[in-house]
């Protein structure tokens, strides 16, 4: 079901009055583009089959508004566009430079009629296959730089068209040659007072008023000189005339078309492809915010690519929803219904008067409306857009309007592309790819250890840096990663390095070179490096690589830390002193305690102390053996966030924090607990009571010091 641009409307006398004003502007407008870009494809020594060719154009344009009116979810008015008809034009020029006279009419027809249809084919395989969005992550500044180029190339285009001949920057002098100048200017003059007005003005009658001004500017000024339309049409200022040629001349242009010279195209249509996808989504996009409606842009392009398919087959050229005639209705209180069939009716009726009436209508005119939309493209992208873009971006837009002077539209836009895809590589050779830097004396395992080696790996972590990633890692920043880590390992004194990739969206060849670079110079002078969080195809790629020293992979972060730890707890001579410190520790709390202030529990392997969830306030004292914590995910995997050894205190966070059990305890070897009600003792032996909490008290003063450290290095 297709949705009014406005509600029906209410006809008062009013109401009649304003729908039939807004009906005839817009059927002059749509009228006056479809005749503009036709005489923009098929200028020059095509212009013996412009008669033909603008026939098919009203009828593909009809075609065209129908089929995307019925199927836009945003309202939209589909006709042909001045961006694709550019390129069209760019390989009618190509099929006049590679084929014989005779040929060239029907071969460039053909061409745009396959254009068309092939365009609609891949954008609706685009809207099904919901890839819209790609659009979207276009360089702003090729897009810039695009438009810019593609308003000279217009206004180049309708100089060429008011002169019947091609004028660029190779043929300049065209513009003075003998009585050149009165034919281009007044199309010139006409499309800079309209931008003009256009940017002082939101009025709608602006186009359409300069083109009847225009048109009867010329007609009078032929009455005022004495001159007639004869020796205006001797003197080349009329669109015709046209050779005697009708729709019905089509069938017999079918054996003039050379296929070779239409097969050499096909690279614009590869062009075609995207610039009808990236024009109907912003244009759509710009529609949405303008009348306030939210769209479906894979409908759309689903609705640009059937509406092509269907102008193709009828001869028409690319186009998707304009902007301009889309608001223009809107502001006028026309339905969609109204404004479809105003565009179509008018492109019929201009049809059914046949090209008798265009052949005195003056050229001037409707090079003044291409004048106009490049001169307004120009304006817009490199004046007013000028103080939204960085310098780099606005010399990447004079560099692509440049390349399309001098080296044509194609070479401008892949041009574009390259710089851009430079200026990315180089933006992200700067980007640091280290999320954070610490040391193991900050960040830690998930395991609680006893305050002995807490205090010895704090004092002694500093030796073990810790480099998390972020991102993309690749030549660039990887070269940029080793030679900070390089700098890193001759500014300090560092024992082991671990290089966590869990956080990398991927790895290539030259990231791997540059981890064996790191993993050289560590072997080099002693120092352990320690990779984890590869994802499976690094962590191949890494294995084939065989680093000539070898480089212990973890499956993540935290084992990389428990087995740094182990390594560091090793060279410490600490056992037999924290064996002591923890039977002291246990000693001093069971010394008074009677029987009934705690639970003796001992749990095998696997066993579950307590479930995520439960709602008891009980907390332990590990006596001997290992538990881990455990909390449950969607998937129903567990995710360790915790480990303990003997000597700790678990579990008190459901009784301080006054909630539910935040994870699960499990026994990882056979342990032996004691279990504390708080309550009780503190109601039956406050001086128990009093040691249970000052030992809670330290271990989360150790928490909270840790935390801090951790984030001093992080913020640094």
């Amino acid at each position: 079901m297709s949705q009014p641009l406005r509600p029906e409307p209410q006809f008062g006398f009013s109401q009649i009055l304003k729908v039939t004003i807004g009906s005839c502007i817009l059927a002059v407008t749509a009228i006056a583009f479809t005749i503009s870009f036709a005489a923009l494809i098929y200028a020059g020594p095509l212009s013996e089959v412009l008669g033909v060719a603008i026939s098919i154009s009203f009828v593909g344009a009809a075609v065209m508004v129908c089929v995307g009116s019925l199927m836009h979810k945003l309202p939209g008015l589909s006709q042909p566009q001045e961006v694709t008809a550019l390129v069209l034009a760019v390989g009618a020029a190509g099929i006049v430079a590679t084929t014989e006279t005779d040929f060239a009419g029907p071969t460039s027809i053909a061409f745009v009629a396959l254009g068309t249809t092939l365009t609609g084919i891949a954008v609706l395989l685009s809207g099904v296959l919901k890839l819209g969005r790609i659009a979207r992550y276009m360089p702003f500044s090729v897009l810039a730089g695009f438009l810019a180029a593609t308003g000279y190339l217009l206004l180049l285009g309708a100089v060429s068209l008011v002169l019947d001949g091609h004028v660029d920057i190779y043929h300049a002098d065209l513009l003075i040659s003998e009585g050149a100048f009165w034919k281009w200017a007044p199309a010139v003059a006409m499309g800079l007072g309209i931008t003009l007005l256009s940017r002082r003005s939101t009025s709608d009658l602006i186009l359409p008023g300069a083109v009847f001004a225009m048109l009867a500017g010329f007609y009078v000024w032929l009455f005022l000189s004495g001159s007639s339309v004869a020796v205006a049409e001797a003197n080349g200022l009329l669109l015709g005339p046209f050779p005697d040629s009708s729709l019905a001349d089509l069938p017999t242009y079918v054996a003039r078309i050379d296929w070779v010279a239409l097969a050499s195209q096909w690279p614009l249509i590869l062009v075609l492809v995207p610039l009808t996808l990236i024009g109907a989504l912003l244009n759509m996009s710009g529609l949405e915010a303008s009348l306030k409606q939210e769209t479906d842009f894979d409908q759309d392009l689903r609705a640009v690519g059937v509406s092509n398919m269907a102008g193709g087959l009828t001869g028409g050229s690319v186009g998707y929803p304009m902007i301009g005639e889309t608001l223009l209705a809107n502001r006028f209180g026309l339905s969609r219904r109204f404004a479809t069939g105003a565009i179509a009716l008018a492109c019929i009726g201009a049809l059914l008067l046949g090209t008798d009436l265009l052949t005195v209508l003056p050229r001037s005119v409707f090079a003044g409306v291409i004048a106009y939309l490049g001169l307004d493209l120009l304006v817009q992208w490199l004046i007013t857009e000028r103080k939204m873009m960085a310098t780099r971006d606005y010399t990447l837009v004079l560099l692509i309007v440049a390349a399309a002077a001098l080296f044509g539209f194609l070479a401008a836009i892949a041009l574009g592309f390259i710089v851009a895809a430079l200026f990315f590589v180089e933006t992200y050779a700067r980007f640091d790819p280290v999320k954070t830097q610490t040391t193991l004396a900050a960040r830690r395992s998930v395991v609680e250890r006893s305050a002995a080696e807490t205090q010895f790996l704090a004092a002694e972590g500093q030796s073990v840096a810790i480099f998390e990633l972020t991102g993309y890692l690749f030549f660039g920043s990887a070269y940029g990663f080793s030679q900070r880590v390089r700098k890193e390992i001759e500014a300090e004194s560092y024992t082991e390095i671990i290089v966590d990739l869990a956080g990398l969206q991927g790895l290539d060849t030259s990231d791997i070179k540059a981890l064996d670079t790191i993993a050289e110079t560590c072997g080099n002078r002693g120092i352990e490096l320690s990779l984890s969080g590869l994802q499976k195809e690094a962590a191949t790629l890494w294995a084939a690589h065989q680093p000539i020293f070898p480089v212990p992979l973890y499956p993540n972060r935290n084992a990389a830390l428990e087995a740094a730890e182990s390594r560091l707890l090793a060279k410490a001579n600490t056992t037999d002193a924290e064996a002591q410190a923890i039977a002291a520790r246990i000693n001093e709390v069971l010394a008074d305690a009677p029987e009934a202030a705690f639970r003796r529990l001992t749990l095998s392997a696997g066993e579950t102390l307590v479930h995520q969830g439960e709602e008891t306030k009980a907390f332990y004292l590990l006596k001997s053996g290992s538990l881990r914590a455990e909390v449950a995910r969607p998937d129903e995997t567990a995710f360790v966030v915790a480990r303990y050894q003997s000597g700790a205190i678990v579990g008190e966070m459901a009784f301080y924090g006054l909630q539910t059990r935040s994870a699960s305890l499990v026994a990882e070897t056979n342990v032996e607990v004691l279990e504390f009600d708080p309550e009780w003792l503190t109601k039956n032996d406050p001086s128990l009571a009093t040691k249970v909490h000052l030992a809670v008290a330290e271990k989360l003063a150790q928490r909270l010091v840790q935390t801090t450290k951790l984030l001093s290095q992080i913020g640094a």
